[in-house]
């Protein structure tokens, strides 16, 4: 099956770095402002009226979280807060996004953490550290096995497994051999014994599963709440509602495996502040037209021709979605922002044929810590 990414032409976010949405998290910040493309391929940050509050001059740029924002400018990684101020004066090889008020950063190839103040919390002498949820971060000092350290950068649980995923509702998935997968607590006890193929973070209490190529869904107890019929799947981030994809077609269930809206789409990505953009393609399959649904399953509004989200910007942020395609010209992308409506916010357009990647913020440092086939949003790679 043909993805969105591939039918919506590889839209090009390399550059412009979005936080994933996911439900209740630090991650969805209220600072009502968003990065966006301005003059000379350089971004900068627009408020909700489309005007740029912090001038286009940086070569990268995450949406804000905890307040801060992570910027590029030529070879200096730092945060900035809401009035474009350089926060804590120090510059990284790499950095996340601020989450639960904590920062992973890196250093000369080794990681730390970062409290609000822009101070060290953990030095950084770790080879890979996780994010901090439920005060808990997987970590690893060698890169071959991995375990957890509390924000005192104590392992409260030894390196013993080959694969591991952040604490969520109280669980981190875990694979000691890498091809079987359980969940433990806090205290490294099994609650979910180590016997599925794969098992994916938790999210609103529910954690996907994979066994003999379908996927269903956990609870926090453990227990298979939503038997695994589907070929594809995505979490509960809002509304209770997960997207599933059964037949070759999506729709979305709730909590107990209910189908609430009916599995009409090609493709579908997660609830985000009330709203989830669907797709169906043309006949040839070249092409698709993309749709904003409510929880009801009734279309709000129809994406323009040619234009869809990218993996990065398939969700309402703060009341405004990024959308992006092709222009007439060569070689010429353009991008906008709508609100919850589809009324055009802002726009940009690039050129797609010398886009520019910043390799150390870009490059996706996650992907050595999990297994070839994982989870992603609305599909598996």
């Amino acid at each position: 099956m043909k993805t969105m990414r591939k039918i919506f032409m590889s839209l090009p976010f390399f550059a412009l770095g979005l936080v994933g949405c996911e439900e209740r998290t630090p991650y969805t910040d209220t600072t009502k402002l968003w990065p966006a493309g301005g003059a000379d391929g350089k971004y900068g940050y627009i408020d909700q009226k489309g005007t740029m509050k912090i001038p286009a001059m940086y070569d990268y740029t995450t949406t804000f979280s905890c307040g801060y924002a992570l910027v590029q400018s030529g070879e200096n990684l730092y945060f900035i807060d809401k009035k474009g101020n350089i926060q804590g004066g120090m510059s990284f090889d790499y950095a996340n996004p601020f989450f639960n008020d904590y920062a992973v950063f890196e250093l000369d190839g080794k990681y730390g953490l970062l409290n609000k103040k822009l101070e060290y919390q953990i030095q950084p002498i770790y080879s890979w550290l996780g994010d901090f949820r439920d005060g808990l971060a997987y970590a690893s000092m060698q890169g071959d096995k991995y375990g957890f350290v509390n924000k005192s950068g104590k392992y409260t649980i030894n390196e013993i497994y080959k694969y591991a995923y952040d604490f969520i509702d109280g669980l981190a998935p875990v694979s000691n051999d890498g091809t079987k997968w359980g969940c433990v607590n806090s205290k490294g006890e099994y609650v979910v014994s180590p016997v599925y193929d794969a098992i994916y973070p938790y999210s609103s209490k529910m954690a996907p599963f994979e066994r003999d190529g379908k996927i269903g869904f956990l609870n926090t107890s453990g227990k298979e709440a939503v038997m695994p019929i589907y070929e594809d799947a995505s979490h509960f981030f809002e509304n209770d509602l997960a997207p599933v994809c059964l037949n070759g077609k999506y729709g979305y269930i709730d909590k107990k495996g209910n189908v609430k809206i009916a599995t009409q789409y090609d493709y579908a990505f997660s609830f985000s502040e009330g709203y989830a953009i669907v797709a169906n393609y043309s006949q040839d399959g070249e092409s698709a037209t993309a749709m904003v649904i409510d929880t009801k399953g009734n279309v709000v509004f129809t994406l323009p021709k040619g234009f869809g989200p990218s993996e990065a910007g398939g969700y309402f942020h703060n009341g405004l979605l990024l959308i992006g395609g092709e222009t007439d010209t060569n070689n010429k992308w353009e991008y906008r922002y709508i609100d919850t409506k589809g009324n055009l916010v802002y726009s940009w357009t690039e050129d797609y044929s010398s886009y520019y990647a910043p390799q150390k913020v870009s490059k996706n440092k996650d992907m050595k810590k999990v297994p070839t086939k994982h989870f992603s949003l609305g599909h598996k790679k």
